[in-house]
This record gives C-alpha cells, sequence and structure tokens, in this order.
C-alpha cells in the first residue's frame, strides 16, 4: 500500500505587532499679545492705542472673573486661552478662540447662557476690535489697549467764531474763508453767542443760527457731516424787523453746498477776506458812511413811542387798578364769602405749575437734559465726563433738573415721616411694588399696605449699576393713607434713572433697527422724535403738578 503522504504542518503564527499610533498634532501657537486691555485695568491710560480703531457700542464683550489670569498668561504665551463672550441684552454669545494667519482671534459660536444681572458681577468688560463676518461667523480679536474712544456726538473742535464786531478790526485774511459773499448773511442771537463760542470750542452742539432774508430769518439747525460742524437749512422762519433786529449779532459764515434742496454752511473761525472792487472803492468808501447813518439812527425814534402803547393795554387787561380790584373782592364777599376764597386759592396754585413749567425756556432747558440721557445710555461715562471737564453746556442743566426734583422731594417730606429704614429702602432700589388692593383700601383707609422694593441698585452719580454686594431688599408695612407720599418720593428720587432707561429702550430701538447707525446719528434721531420727547415731558410736567396738588 502507497503510504499517505504528510500533511504540511502550518506555519507557526507571527506574534501580533503593535498597531501604530497617530502622532499627535501640535499645538498651534498664536503670535504673542503682551498686554490684554480689560475694562478697570486700562481706563485710566489716556494714550490713543495704534490702529486699534474706536469702540463700537454693539462690540461690547466681557470675560468670566476667574478667567482673567489664564487669559493674560495664554495670550503672552501664544496658547489657547479661555473663551470670551458677548452681551447680547439678557444672554451671552461664546466666542471660541482660534488661530488664523498666525494671530489670536475668536470667532462666534451657536451656544449662549442667560445673563441675569444676579450674575453680571462675576463678568468683566474687555475691549475687542472686531475684523469680519465670514460664512455666517464674526470674528474679533483683543486689543492689547483701551480702544480710542471718542466722546460722544463731537465734531472737530474749533476755537474761535468770526462774529461782526469782534473780528471786524482784524486785518488778516483767514486762509481757506474764501471771499465774504454778501447774500450770506447770517446772524445768531445775541444771548446765544457766550454758548455758541463754548460749543465750537468744545465741538458739542452750538445753538442755531439764522440767514436774513429781509424780514425774516430763516433757522439753521447744527449737523455733524465728516466729523465738522456743519449748520442745514430748515423750513423754519422768524420775524425780522423793529426791536426784533437789536436781538441779533452777525456772523460770518462760508457756504459749502446745497444737498437735496438743503443749504449747508460752516461758520468761520476768522471774517473772509472782504475785498471791494478797484473801480468803486472811492464811490463805495463814501457811499457807506451816509448810508449806514440813516438806517441805524431813523428807525429807533418811530419804535420807542410805538413800544409804549403795546405795553400800557396788556397791563391794564391783566391786572385792574388796585381801587376797582378792592370794590369788586367786597362785592363778591358781600354776596357769598365762601365762594371767593377758593376761588382765589385755586388760582394762586396755578402759578408756580405754569410759571415753571409751562415755558419755552424749561422746554427747552428739559430738551437739553433728556440730550444728556440719551448720550448717557449710549455711553456710560458721559456723565462722569461732563463733570469731570466742569462741561459748561450739560452740566448746569442737569444740576437745575436735578434741584427741581430735589425742591419737590423735600415738599414731599415735609407731609411725611419716613423712617430711617424705609427711606434707605426707598432710595436704594430703583423698583416699587405695593401689595394690596384698591377695594380694601376704599372700604379701610386706615388699614396698612405692604410696599415692596426690588431692582438692581445703581451709583446716584454715573447712573451704572453697582457692582459691590448690596443688602437684599426689604418689606415695609405702611399706612395706607400716606401711600400715594411713599410713591411719590420713589418716583421723584429715581426719575433720573428711569429717565435714562427709557432712553436706553429707545436707542436699542434705533440701533436694532439699523446697525450701521453711529452714536451721533442715533442721538439727533432721537431729539428730532417730537412726539417721544413730549411724552416724556408732560409725564415730568405730571409728576411735578401731582406733587404740588398733595402737599399744598
Amino acid at each position: 500500500e502507497p503510504i499517505p503522504e504528510e500533511e504540511p504542518s502550518p506555519a507557526p503564527e507571527s506574534p501580533p505587532q503593535p498597531e501604530e499610533k497617530e502622532a499627535p498634532s501640535p499645538i498651534k501657537l498664536a503670535k504673542q499679545q503682551d498686554t490684554v486691555a480689560i475694562c478697570g485695568e486700562t481706563d485710566e491710560d489716556d494714550e490713543e492705542s495704534g490702529g486699534e480703531g474706536a469702540i463700537r457700542k454693539w462690540d461690547e464683550f466681557v470675560i468670566k472673573i476667574d478667567d482673567i489670569k489664564e487669559l493674560k498668561i495664554a495670550m503672552q504665551a501664544g496658547s489657547e486661552p479661555p473663551p470670551i463672550w458677548r452681551v447680547q441684552k439678557a444672554s451671552l454669545q461664546q466666542f471660541v478662540p482660534e488661530v488664523r494667519d498666525g494671530q489670536r482671534h475668536f470667532s462666534s459660536s451657536s451656544q449662549y447662557i442667560e445673563y441675569p444681572d444676579e450674575v453680571k458681577t462675576d463678568y468683566q468688560r474687555l475691549y475687542v476690535k472686531f475684523l469680519e463676518n465670514m460664512e455666517k461667523k464674526d470674528y474679533v480679536r483683543i486689543c492689547s489697549k483701551k480702544p480710542w474712544h471718542r466722546p460722544l456726538h463731537l465734531a472737530k473742535k474749533q476755537d474761535s467764531v468770526a462774529i461782526s464786531g469782534e473780528t471786524d478790526e482784524d486785518d488778516e485774511e483767514s486762509g481757506g474763508e474764501g471771499v465774504f459773499r454778501e447774500r450770506d448773511e447770517f446772524v445768531v442771537k445775541i444771548d446765544d453767542i457766550k454758548a455758541l463760542k463754548l460749543a465750537m470750542q468744545a465741538g458739542r452742539e452750538p445753538p442755531p443760527i439764522w440767514r436774513v432774508q429781509k424780514a425774516l430769518l430763516q433757522k439753521f439747525t447744527p449737523e455733524i457731516r465728516d466729523g465738522q460742524r456743519q449748520f442745514c437749512a430748515t423750513s423754519k422762519y422768524l420775524g425780522y424787523f423793529g426791536h426784533a433786529k437789536n436781538e441779533y449779532q452777525r456772523l460770518y459764515v462760508k457756504f459749502l453746498e446745497n444737498v437735496n434742496k438743503k443749504d449747508y454752511v460752516r461758520v468761520c473761525s476768522k471774517k473772509p477776506w472782504h475785498r471791494p472792487q478797484q473801480s468803486l472803492r472811492r464811490q463805495s468808501q463814501t457811499k457807506t458812511t451816509p448810508n449806514r447813518v440813516p438806517v441805524v439812527v431813523k428807525p429807533e425814534p418811530p419804535a420807542r413811542p410805538a413800544s409804549k402803547p403795546k405795553q400800557r393795554p396788556a397791563k391794564a387787561k391783566a391786572e385792574p387798578p388796585p381801587k376797582k380790584r378792592k370794590k369788586w373782592l367786597k362785592e363778591v364777599a358781600s354776596s357769598s364769602e365762601s365762594d371767593s376764597t377758593p376761588n382765589q386759592q385755586s388760582e394762586e396754585e396755578r402759578i408756580p405749575t405754569g410759571r415753571i413749567l409751562n415755558t419755552r425756556a424749561m422746554k427747552e432747558m428739559y430738551k437739553s437734559y433728556i440730550e444728556l440721557l440719551v448720550s448717557a445710555a449710549l455711553d456710560p461715562a458721559m456723565i462722569e465726563t461732563i463733570e469731570a471737564n466742569n462741561d459748561e453746556l450739560y452740566l448746569p442743566t442737569m444740576r437745575k433738573i436735578d434741584g427741581i426734583l430735589t425742591d419737590h422731594k423735600k415738599r414731599v417730606t415735609k407731609r411725611v415721616s419716613l423712617s430711617s429704614s424705609l427711606q434707605e429702602g426707598l432710595q436704594a432700589f430703583p423698583q416699587l411694588v405695593v401689595e394690596d388692593s384698591e377695594a380694601d383700601r376704599k372700604e379701610n383707609p386706615a388699614s396698612s399696605v405692604k410696599l415692596k422694593v426690588a431692582g438692581a441698585p445703581y451709583n446716584r452719580k454715573t447712573l451704572n449699576q453697582l457692582k459691590k454686594n448690596v443688602p437684599r431688599p426689604q418689606d415695609f408695612q405702611v399706612e395706607a393713607e400716606k401711600l400715594q407720599f411713599y410713591t411719590l418720593f420713589h418716583s421723584l428720587h429715581h426719575y433720573k434713572y428711569h429717565t435714562l432707561l427709557h432712553c436706553k429702550e429707545q436707542t436699542d430701538t434705533l440701533s436694532e433697527v439699523n446697525e450701521d447707525l453711529g452714536q451721533e446719528e442715533i442721538v439727533q434721531q432721537c431729539m428730532r422724535n417730537v412726539a417721544w420727547l413730549e411724552k416724556l415731558f408732560d409725564s415730568f410736567s405730571e409728576l411735578l403738578t401731582q406733587v404740588q396738588q398733595q402737599c399744598a
């Protein structure tokens, strides 16, 4: 038998070789950055940071206070830093670090967290520079210095203003002002000259100027165009004859252009060069002297006697002679003494309200007050800045309105006594809640009601929220009869802060509608909203009138 062939034995298995692990990718390092611009650490540095640009309100970023040290170390070493957050009202949007072209940038992500008032003290603001938007992502970088912050709605400063009578003696030609044109005759109110000079020197909004058009004055309102202070023609006119001419002073302007049927001019810093024609030089010199004399002298004699008969009948109608008034009072008193006394008192009570509030000067002052608060809503350092610079435009207005509110608050405290704890609570917290029903108050006026104070405390001087720990709000039991005095006291004390919140709502609405609006344009649009301004003024007047009636 054939011998079966042996099957070859299988080859020994080779031991399994270890799998090759991929080498970890090297950590990308960014360009090192020695400093980080964090609010509170670089605010005292007045130097402009080259290339950082200006702060934009919608680029407000914060970082956790616990991450500040780690952020500085990472930026100095070029390693990966912790994320930063963009403030969007009541939420925070996360920005994660990336390395782009060797630079450390941060890109927006889809992660959001809540940002209530209770956790705001855990974050600190830092300054960033917006770079670009690519594929629906915003890219920013952290600034090394605080960006250059130009104060709100400021134009380029102008040291001097060419006003007739003050610069006529200057024979030097003003470079670049051009030749004076007779048809560009402008005037300014004598009472506004000081304010005009201060505003042009500080770059702030000056009072309006007027173009002479025979017996009318056309109003020109201030605007900022390309950083320059200019004045734009409006459709408002005033009469310009008689004694009205003595209330204005001529100033020199330079015509710029006509856009959309509106003339734009600027105020000259010096009297423009005026050269009479050589052929008429002698004639102009001889004719101007006799022509000016009758223009100045002749109108004055008829104007003086004409003003007297106008004033006499006005006084006679408003206030009758004392003898007739006494006789009339006796007749009324004899018929009904009880009816005459309340009528006279009610008329006297109305006089302070009308004199204080229903005046043009008061409305203009209140408008300037609102303009300041609109600016403070856009720039939290606005009020502190005008006080530090002793601003002569906004500071007197703010102190005047604050003084009126303080005086009315004193009238309330004379009518009701406040305990120290209740007064501190009403002054510390901007919100007040009353827990009771009007039906119970009517049935039992002597009953007590509960007052609950709430809201985030703020700095009374700057109107910015406090970061330090404050005591928790308390509840107070007060008499229902005196409730109106407590609410009036609270409304007067926090009126400035509540009005600032109204202004902030207005500015936020405009920013959401058009994100490209600058701060100056937002301020101008708010001040052009006549209905909104009148609503604020009416609420202000109503508050003061209510105090006068309740505390009479």
